[in-house]
């Protein structure tokens, strides 16, 4: 069964689907918005008859109060769906790039999200270069949910430039060699990184080389491959602020003894269990880089 939630299609001839062009796959085609009902029918139906106009179609109403929902395209409940040929799928995000600046307005949370990938898969070999599983940039909105990610280089990366507002929960890390962290180099572009918070992650065998800003980490708990279980490096010039651990019990057995903590410029604020003890251990004079 294909159940797809996409209730209307917008015609840019303006002329098959009524007022302002949409074409009504409940009304025209007869599709029931259950989220039981199977839609193949009506919605293959509608595809062809949008695609068969003679000039561009856009999926999406310029008019942000044309959405029900904050969701310009959404796919839910799939099976046996493909997607081939080119195409583009236009947001139209012109219109929604004049109307930035949140403070002093009420329509910034009526704009439609851009993506959300739920119980999405991605597999590629450990030792394959480069293979990042999703890469976020620039982008407003964005979710990775009950996804299973499995790669040869970052699992999910996010950037470049301003960097603010994201949420890492409940996730297990095995076999990372950088679970959760923040990296930036010498040489880098200037920006800025907040408002970025770690919660209720599971680690095993995790090497953590962590650059921190604005940062919080809570309910971290597992086991890492090298002693240096915590660290974390900031800048001496721009030293972390607003760090917080919360709760961290990580251990380490080997000849090199358990598992240490260890920071540098930064001053984080410590509550709950903290095995091992916050930045209780000396950082080398050239600390290892994080790659």
């Amino acid at each position: 069964m294909l159940i797809l939630v996409l209730l209307s299609i917008s015609s840019a001839e303006g002329q098959r689907g009524g007022a302002g062009g949409v074409i009504d796959v409940v009304a025209r085609f007869g599709a029931k918005a259950d989220e039981k009902t199977d839609l193949s029918k009506p919605l293959l139906d509608a595809w062809k008859e949008a695609c068969a106009s003679t000039s561009p179609e856009k999926i999406a109403p310029a008019d942000p109060s044309a959405f029900k929902e904050p969701k310009w395209i959404t796919f839910n409940r799939i099976e046996n769906l493909k997607l081939s040929g080119g195409g583009v799928f236009d947001g139209q995000g012109t219109i929604a790039y004049k109307r930035e600046g949140c403070k002093g307005h009420d329509f910034c949370g009526s704009l439609p999200i851009n993506i959300t990938f739920k119980h999405f898969t991605v597999s590629a070999p450990n030792e394959s270069p480069n293979t990042d599983g999703i890469h976020i940039g620039r982008s407003d909105g964005v979710n990775v949910l009950n996804s299973e990610i499995k790669t040869g280089d970052d699992c999910v990366s996010i950037g470049d430039e301003p960097v603010d507002g994201v949420t890492v929960k409940n996730y297990t890390m095995t076999n990372t060699s950088n679970g959760v962290r923040i990296k930036s180099w010498p040489g880098a572009e200037p920006g800025t990184c907040s408002n970025i918070h770690f919660e209720d992650i599971t680690v095993t065998n995790e090497e953590s080389k962590v650059k921190l800003s604005n940062i919080s980490f809570k309910n971290i708990h597992g086991t890492s491959a090298l002693p240096e279980a915590v660290k974390i490096i900031c800048s001496a010039t721009l030293p972390c602020e607003n760090v917080e651990f919360a709760d961290i019990e990580i251990t380490h057995s080997g000849p090199t003894g358990p598992a240490v903590s260890q920071c540098l410029n930064v001053k984080p604020k410590v509550s709950g269990k903290q095995n091992p003890a916050a930045c209780s251990a000396p950082i080398p004079a050239k600390p290892t880089p994080a790659a």
